[in-house]
């Protein structure tokens, strides 16, 4: 017979059952801006729904439940005021992280309500969301695909210091960011290696984009755009190959294509890095195999285990050489020719 829950288990548990709610909460200020509109100094929601649009009641019930949990203070006359948390929110701030709330709470999280889907079909659940999958979806909803590219730049800025700092590129004259976005993470290693050139590689529709951060960064006279496609080819004679959250996005037959490519294509002494979350044995790694839970519901890709990595690195003709602590809870696993 079942025995009496203790209190703080109830509530831990209902903490968990409930945590969409927040996850919405925050998706629809972000969307509406209502962090930045709160800039200048507190406002009445009456006063931010003229401005957004929204419908004066139901937003002032939406901020008075994020300011129940410390995301907005609450004063008389139903107005608000930016708090630590929610002035992460703001658009302008240097951290923000207005872009992944924006989509993890939208698109991210339509895909996330078929999980019991993925999970008894074997498919991906945003292929039955959408209709296509997840990033063929990301291209044709343009409002979507912007919020997951700046949700992946808002990664790349936090991991550009501790990528930078842990990896020796003394030995390389040139490094080619496969899949590399807008340009966060090569503009901070070229930045801090001088000898070093580079090549951002992605989409056609996507490199343009990185021009302004690597003139920001200086570095744009080291670093040449071009755009293709990573089944294809990828640019040949990099004596570095970084895959920094593109593995995870696709299993283990595909991964494989991506990684025999970069193989193809280095310098004979080259090495490619696969920087992600690796899965760790027992209980740990909550945050990378959370993370895996996202690449099943989004693009059918997941993350790995160090043995994992060994077996998809020796079917590409690598090896795997060093698994390198980066951050919080990422690793650079370095492979070089078998």
């Amino acid at each position: 017979m079942p025995t009496t829950a203790r209190p703080e288990t109830r509530e831990a548990l209902f903490r968990m059952i409930s945590g969409y709610q927040l996850t919405q909460l925050l998706h629809v200020v972000a969307v509406l801006r209502i962090p930045d509109l709160l800039t200048l100094g507190p406002r009445s929601s009456d006063d931010l729904a003229a401005q957004t649009g929204a419908n004066g009641d139901r937003l002032y019930r939406v901020l008075r439940a994020l300011a129940a949990v410390g995301v907005f203070g609450e004063l008389d006359g139903h107005r608000f005021t930016l708090a630590p948390i929610s002035d992460l929110l703001r658009s302008d701030h240097p951290e923000s992280l207005r872009p992944m709330a924006i989509f993890l709470g939208g698109a991210s999280y339509r895909a996330w309500g078929e999980l019991l889907y993925g999970v008894m079909s074997g498919e991906t659940p945003a292929g039955k969301v959408f209709g296509m999958p997840g990033f063929d979806y990301l291209r044709k909803d343009t409002e979507a695909g912007e919020a997951f590219n700046a949700t992946m730049s808002v990664i790349s800025r936090r991991a550009v210091t501790s990528i930078v700092e842990t990896y020796d590129f003394s030995h390389a004259l040139s490094v080619v960011d496969v899949g590399g976005g807008q340009g966060i993470l090569i503009a901070g290693i070229l930045k801090a290696n001088p000898h070093l050139h580079g090549i951002l590689f992605d989409q056609p529709g996507v490199v343009g984009a990185a021009e302004r951060t690597l003139e920001e960064a200086g570095v744009a006279d080291r670093c040449d755009l071009v755009g293709g496609n990573f089944f294809g080819a990828v640019p040949s004679g990099g004596d570095v190959y970084i895959l920094r959250s593109i593995i995870h996005d696709w299993d283990d037959m595909p991964a494989t294509t991506i990684l025999a490519n970069c193989e193809r294509a280095m310098a004979e002494d080259g090495r490619v890095l696969v920087i992600e979350s690796v899965i760790d044995a027992g209980e740990r790694s909550v945050a990378a195999k959370m993370l895996d839970v996202q690449m099943l519901a989004m693009t059918g890709g997941r993350e790995r285990t160090v043995s994992e990595f060994e077996d998809l690195f020796a079917a590409a003709g690598l090896e795997v050489g060093r698994v390198i602590p980066v951050g919080v809870d990422g690793r650079i696993v370095e492979g070089m020719r078998g």
